[in-house]
């Protein structure tokens, strides 16, 4: 702050995963956005690599850029490729749910690393085996993302079925009444997303509650903010 350099800051999501979460189960603390948080003393020093290596990344999510940046850093030579026409992936998706755009702050800190690393970044490229075998680099790091389970469930195939990913990204509509299949955090926050705009919402879970995977103090405003919006 001191010298003017705010966007080398990696920000706080409010996601309170490495920190909170991890304290209520007795674990020791980090963080989603900075996992150095608390360790700096284990890269305090350490000289860039010798052994400079061609590194070609497939995936421009988070974890594709934080491998890239990762790399870079330890005097690599990459490149990363990515096929649609923005990065961040899925990432992009968590940021639209209320509550949660502070989400942003992490893919516009990843961004100005990669241009302050000078890594190479290549959109509406998927990395290709053609690319691979005309370029040969040294390294090929995989991060292309999951994708969510489908139920095999019949009618699953019906144009009216869509992911949540694809609801948020505003890729696809949704009529007034929706029905939410699995009841975890992202079908939760998909679920009052809706709700806010007035959709009517039915959340369908095989556990026994909702959002098991969510920390406890997020979770408790989860719940709270479902039952305003009168999820059923």
């Amino acid at each position: 702050m001191q010298e003017g350099r705010e966007d080398d800051i990696v920000r706080c999501v409010g996601c309170s995963q490495g920190c909170i979460g991890a304290a209520t189960e007795g674990k020791p603390i980090s963080c989603l956005a900075n996992p150095l948080c608390g360790r700096e003393w284990l890269y305090a020093g350490k000289e860039k690599t010798k052994n400079k290596k061609k590194v070609y990344i497939a995936g421009g999510g988070v974890s594709g850029c934080m491998a890239a940046i990762t790399a870079a850093e330890n005097g690599h030579d990459v490149t990363l490729f990515e096929k649609e026409t923005i990065l961040g992936g899925q990432w992009r998706a968590a940021i639209v749910p209320v509550g949660k755009e502070e989400f942003s702050s992490l893919l516009i800190w990843q961004r100005h690393r990669l241009d302050q690393l000078g890594v190479k970044v290549q959109l509406n490229q998927a990395l290709t085996g053609k690319i691979v075998k005309q370029e040969k680099p040294d390294v090929v790091l995989v991060a292309t993302g999951g994708v969510p389970f489908i139920p095999p469930i019949k009618g699953i195939n019906s144009s009216y079925v869509v992911t949540a990913v694809d609801v948020l990204l505003g890729r696809k509509n949704v009529g007034k009444k929706v029905l939410v299949i699995g009841g975890g955090l992202v079908g939760a926050e998909v679920a009052e997303h809706l709700a806010l705009y007035h959709s009517q919402v039915t959340i369908v879970e095989m556990g026994e509650e909702l959002a098991v995977d969510a920390v406890s103090n997020v979770k408790f405003y989860l719940m709270e903010n479902l039952k305003k919006a009168q999820v059923n």
